[in-house]
């Protein structure tokens, strides 16, 4: 799985400021000017504590007051929706523990506030493609654990052959392969559901030999 391309062009992403409702935006009034020259479109949203459970609107970037009460911003925001999103952390206040708020949040970038517009564009490439390769990454891992269950299933499936028809480990193997052939599945996919007990099952040595013959 080849590593995702660098994005240097943001336009059309849609962005949402997720602040609380005292918030003034003095110290982020030049945001959406500055995003708005890269072409991304910007709302802010305001949230009250307790957030209501609203939907939040559509996006494919959030940018998050680090100032604010984060807990309760994000508290009733759906994680996965979280996780999908490149997230920017807006700082004023450099203490450790709303930087640490901001880095569970899920922020791959950060800016200082007052937003400065020369600023944006370099927290936006960041910000990005830094998601995009946390992104990849889970997928690797998602498919490296995909591949070890996998052969787990496959080492099982042909000693399950092995011993029910007394055949060695290459024999046993080939029965697999052929069955998964024909289901046109993967052989550790076919593996799998056969242990499982799904309707596929494993050809018999005899049933090879009947269909090489006809």
């Amino acid at each position: 799985m080849n590593p995702p391309a660098m994005v240097q062009n943001f336009r059309g992403l849609r962005a949402v400021l997720l602040t609380a409702a005292a918030e003034d935006g003095e110290a982020t009034r030049m945001l959406a000017p500055a995003l708005g020259r890269l072409g991304v479109t910007l709302q802010r949203q305001e949230v009250a504590a307790p957030l209501a459970a609203a939907a939040p609107q559509p996006c494919e970037l959030l940018v998050l007051d680090g100032d604010d009460d984060l807990a309760t911003l994000l508290a009733p925001l759906p994680p996965d929706w979280l996780a999908r999103l490149p997230i920017i952390g807006l700082v004023g206040v450099e203490a450790p523990g709303r930087l640490r708020a901001l880095l569970q949040a899920g922020a791959t970038a950060f800016l200082r506030k007052p937003v400065h517009g020369s600023a944006v564009y370099a927290a936006l490439v960041l910000g990005v493609n830094a998601q995009r390769a946390r992104q990849h990454g889970a997928a690797l891992l998602a498919e490296q654990e995909r591949r070890r269950r996998g052969r787990r299933m496959l080492i099982r499936a042909t000693l399950r052959l092995m011993q029910q028809h007394a055949l060695d480990d290459d024999a046993a193997y080939d029965l697999l392969r052929r069955a998964a052939m024909r289901a046109r599945m993967s052989i550790e996919d076919y593996s799998e559901a056969w242990m499982a007990g799904q309707p596929a099952e494993a050809p018999t040595p005899h049933t090879l030999t009947t269909q090489r013959i006809a």
